[in-house]
C-alpha cells in the first residue's frame, strides 16, 4: 500500500470551526466524488495542547493533515488531479480557496504501527498527535532509526497508548508546482484510546518528574526542541476500500 500525506493551513480569515465545518461539507465530498483510485481518505484537524514534557502551547503548522491510501504509487500519480485539487484549496465549481498555499505541503509516508492491546480496533473516541522535526544536524535516516529503536521503546514502556503510530514524512514533489519542498515536521505520531480514562492514564504515566526527564534527555539526542507540537485531533475517515488495511 502506497501512502501519502497532504498538509494543510487555513486562509487566516477563516476560524477553525469555519474551515471544518466548511472542508467536511463541500471539499472531502468533492475529493471523493472525483478520485478513481484511492482507497482511504483520512483527516486529522489539529488544535494545538500544551507540549506534555515542558507545557509549551504553540500553533500548529499545519491546521488539517490527510492521509491517503493508495494501492500503489502508479495509482497515485493517476489521481494527482484530486491532489492538485487538495493542494489549492478548491472544491468543484472553484470558489475562493480555503487555504494558504505558502504553509501547505505533501509527503510520501513511511508509517510504523505497535501492536498494543486494542491496536486493531478502529473506534477510538480520541486520538491525539505530535509532531516532531530532527535536529538540523541529524539526516532523516538516523531519525528514524532512533525513534524506532530508542524513543518508541519509551513510548511503549511509560505511555500506555491503546494505538501507537508513526508517519514519517518523506518530502514529494508538489503537484501544483512541481518543487519539492522539505515539511515542517519530519513525523507525525498518532496516539489513540478508547476512552477518556484511557487517555488520562496515559498522561499520568508520563507525569512523574523521573519520567519527564528521561524523556527531555532522549529528545535532546535527535529533536528540534523549538519545533515540538503537542495537538488533539478531530478526525473524520472516508473509506473507500473495505479491504483497505489501517
Amino acid at each position: 500500500m502506497f501512502k501519502i500525506m497532504v498538509l494543510l493551513k487555513h486562509r487566516p480569515d477563516l476560524s477553525m470551526e469555519q474551515f471544518i465545518e466548511r472542508y467536511e461539507a463541500d471539499h472531502a465530498p468533492a475529493h471523493v466524488r472525483r478520485q478513481h483510485h484511492m482507497k482511504r481518505y483520512r483527516r486529522y484537524y489539529l488544535r494545538g495542547v500544551p507540549y506534555a514534557l515542558d507545557g509549551k502551547e504553540t500553533e500548529p503548522h499545519y491546521d488539517l493533515v490527510s492521509q491517503l491510501w493508495f494501492e500503489d504509487k502508479q495509482s497515485y500519480e493517476a489521481d494527482l488531479d484530486v491532489i492538485r485539487m487538495m493542494l489549492a484549496g478548491n472544491a468543484e465549481g472553484g470558489g475562493q480557496s480555503l487555504i494558504d498555499p505558502s504553509k501547505s505541503n505533501l509527503a510520501f509516508l513511511e508509517v510504523h504501527q505497535t501492536d498494543l492491546p486494542g491496536a486493531n480496533r478502529e473506534d477510538y473516541k480520541l486520538r491525539s498527535i505530535i509532531l516532531l522535526k530532527r535536529r538540523p544536524d541529524i539526516t532523516m535516516e538516523a531519525f528514524i532509526h532512533h525513534y524506532e529503536t530508542t524513543h518508541a521503546q519509551l513510548g511503549f514502556k511509560y505511555a500506555q497508548q491503546d494505538l501507537y503510530r508513526r508517519h514519517f514524512l518523506h518530502a514529494a514533489p508538489n503537484p501544483l508546482n512541481g518543487k519539492v519542498a522539505e515539511p515542517a515536521y519530519d513525523v507525525v505520531t498518532e496516539a489513540c484510546y478508547t476512552d477518556a480514562e484511557a487517555r488520562k492514564r496515559s498522561r499520568i504515566s508520563k507525569a512523574h518528574p523521573d519520567v519527564i526527564a528521561i524523556f527531555e534527555a532522549d529528545e535532546a539526542n535527535f529533536i528540534d526542541k523549538r519545533t515540538r507540537q503537542g495537538t488533539r485531533a478531530e478526525t473524520y475517515d472516508s473509506v473507500l476500500a473495505r479491504s483497505c488495511p489501517l
